[in-house]
């Protein structure tokens, strides 16, 4: 069955006219695509990301959007996209728009798939029976699907065993509720409209970034002379924010890749399509899915980057995905617990947490040098007036709320931008240990953080006491201790 992005039809109603062919032959042009549902909650028209990613990378936009049938809309302007993305639609130079995908055609595509057996097996369809494997993944096909007691609109495929639902087949394995399926194949399309965004201009891009709409940027995003695009040997390398490895995986909410390493990334929908996830992914290859906490799509990112020998670094996370207050005619209420969740949301949870600008930051900082210089800047008298200062100055400072939807996602964000924001602050390489302890290696999410080449945050010494101070303040659960990925220097 032919993909629709196959024959799309391109909306070029409101590119950005400036832009278009502007960039000189040879000129290292970088690329920034999102993709999904056009009706996620974006912070502020999209200003965070206009502001710290766009213009400090001078990089393209491009949209691969979707809208669902109950948007009633079809193209750039009756959709609204100039109300909904007010900051990012001046900088628009290529727009792909198209219906969201259908379960019904989601679950035909699959199924008409020549490999879509064996990965029925390897997900225990038939090998066992409810009674002999309670606790082993398993998924079999629901025979009244699509029947008016059973409406197309619900799950076609009964599966057990995978956590909330979450596969790289969701939502024809999985919760019919997830949209992984449709997410990958739209970062598909975000190729085809780089391709094709190519050939007009005559200009390849030479950087390529996937994103997410719905991130809120606290500081600028790092900028590529500092992302390496291979690694000395020659590998391609790929660079993402820290954090939100899920179950052994790697975030897959952004990504900065060279040209190559961009094409094997954004080809996930391929590979299910033509069978190479069958080698690609991890818990596949091996013709059984034994873990049903890592059959998502962070576990295939890692899988993908391991299969083409693509290096993964690291920069310190400053953005965080905002909450989810989509709401249109499509976002339908699904009743579940006592308030029910809205359809289009993965998760509704929103945390509030806080963090000062930076000139109180800084004050905070002089704060505790002017004490210690008091008592002549050493010992224990000068140490314990610095901090007591410092907690002083921290605890008057008034905090501008920031609300989120994963509470280690923000935390991590503000700990990192605050301590950007300092005086001397900058980015910094950090090399990988020379040795990976054992207890890392066992542990894929801790390993992701510290036993990778990194980009982190290198804080003047000096601000130690009161970067030390602010962060116990702005202190929850999820920040614990210090973030290997600001350094003192």
């Amino acid at each position: 069955m032919a993909s629709p992005f196959s024959s799309r039809a391109f909306d070029d109603a409101l590119l950005a006219p400036a832009a278009v062919g502007s960039a000189a032959p040879g000129r290292r042009t970088a690329a920034v695509c999102y993709s999904g549902w056009l009706g996620v909650s974006v912070h502020a028209g999209g200003e965070s990301i206009r502001q710290n990613v766009l213009e400090p990378l001078e990089a393209d936009l491009l949209f691969a959007l979707t809208h669902h049938k109950n948007d009633q809309c079809s193209d750039s302007q009756s959709c609204g996209l100039a109300r909904r993305f007010p900051a990012l639609m001046p900088r628009l130079v290529a727009l792909d728009l198209a219906p969201m995908l259908e379960l019904g055609w989601l679950v035909g595509t699959m199924e008409a798939l020549p490999h879509w057996p064996a990965i029925l097996r390897a997900y225990g369809s038939k090998n066992r029976t409810w009674r002999q494997a309670p606790k082993h993944v398993r998924c079999e096909r629901n025979p009244q699907w699509g029947t008016a007691s059973n409406p197309v609109g619900s799950n076609a495929y009964k599966c057990a065993n995978i956590y909330l639902g979450n596969t790289i087949f969701a939502p024809v394995l999985g919760s019919a509720r997830l949209h992984v399926l449709r997410q990958l194949h739209d970062i598909r399309r975000c190729l085809t409209l780089i391709e094709r965004r190519e050939a007009a201009t005559g200009v390849g891009y030479t950087r390529v970034v996937h994103s997410r709409l719905e991130d809120v940027w606290l500081r600028p995003h790092p900028p590529l002379s500092l992302l390496a695009e291979t690694s000395a040997a020659g590998r391609d390398v790929m660079w993402v924010p820290t954090g939100e490895d899920y179950y052994g995986g790697l975030n897959d909410r952004h990504a900065v890749m060279g040209r190559r390493a961009a094409y094997r990334y954004m080809s996930r929908w391929d590979y299910i399509v033509d069978g190479r996830v069958l080698q690609i992914d991890a818990q596949l290859a091996t013709g059984r899915v034994a873990s049903g906490v890592a059959a998502q799509d962070e576990n295939f990112v890692r899988s993908l980057a391991a299969h083409f020998g693509i290096e993964v670094r690291r920069f310190a996370a400053v953005q965080y995905l905002g909450c989810c207050g989509a709401s249109t005619s499509s976002d339908e209420v699904i009743k579940q617990g006592r308030h029910g969740v809205r359809s289009s949301c993965f998760s509704r949870a929103c945390v509030v947490r806080a963090m000062p600008n930076d000139a109180d930051a800084a004050g905070v900082c002089s704060s505790a040098a002017a004490a210690a210089a008091v008592h002549g800047g050493v010992g224990d008298a000068a140490a314990a007036m610095s901090k007591a200062a410092a907690t002083t100055a921290a605890a008057a400072l008034p905090l501008a709320p920031l609300y989120g939807k994963y509470r280690s996602e923000v935390e991590q964000a503000v700990h990192h931008a605050v301590a950007l924001g300092l005086p001397g602050a900058t980015w910094v390489e950090q090399p990988p240990p020379t040795h990976c302890p054992a207890e890392l290696k066992r542990n894929l999410r801790r390993r992701a953080t510290h036993c990778t080449a990194s980009l982190g945050i290198g804080v003047p010494r000096q601000n130690e006491v009161g970067l030390g101070a602010l962060l116990k303040r702005l202190k929850r659960r999820a920040f614990r201790g210090e973030s290997p990925n600001v350094v003192w220097v």
